[in-house]
């Protein structure tokens, strides 16, 4: 789930059937830790182009927040649901081989606005004009991977 404000953008994969041939497939040819890592990465590849909008939209002053925006598997999730959280993160980079500190701990400032200055919203448009190109690569991925499995 990804969000700013109010706007939240949420995307559920169901509607797979138990014999359905993807979860067929992968139940029969991975572990349960292989389905997770496979469906993790296709996720985060789907969300490449969201994270490189919210990366160009961002106010830039010293370009810091700018290259503080990754994609990461969610750390609480209800039992049985895996997902991703595109946004800033904090925390210890690199940059063209020098380190430099991630500045997602004030993201939320830009988005949403403080008492001295005005909101910037550059997360929301990127989840909002993204989110097809999200859906579209996401099954892109997923032929992929049903793909890398019938060839097995």
């Amino acid at each position: 789930m990804a969000g700013a404000g109010r706007f939240r953008a949420n995307v559920h994969l169901y509607g797979f059937r138990r014999m359905d041939p993807l979860p067929r497939k992968m139940r029969k040819y991975m572990t349960l830790k292989q389905r997770e890592k496979e469906l993790i990465a296709a996720m985060k590849r789907a969300a490449a182009p969201m994270k490189r909008a919210m990366g160009k939209l961002a106010p830039k002053r010293t370009g810091a927040l700018s290259r503080s925006y990754a994609s990461e598997k969610l750390k609480k999730a209800p039992p049985g649901t895996i997902g991703i959280r595109v946004g800033a993160v904090s925390g210890e980079g690199i940059w063209k081989g020098e380190s430099f500190a991630k500045a997602g701990w004030r993201d939320h400032f830009q988005e949403l606005g403080t008492v001295n200055h005005m909101a910037q919203p550059h997360v929301r448009i990127a989840i909002q004009t993204e989110m097809p190109t999200y859906r579209q690569l996401l099954s892109v991925e997923l032929a992929r991977i049903l793909k890398k499995l019938n060839s097995l």
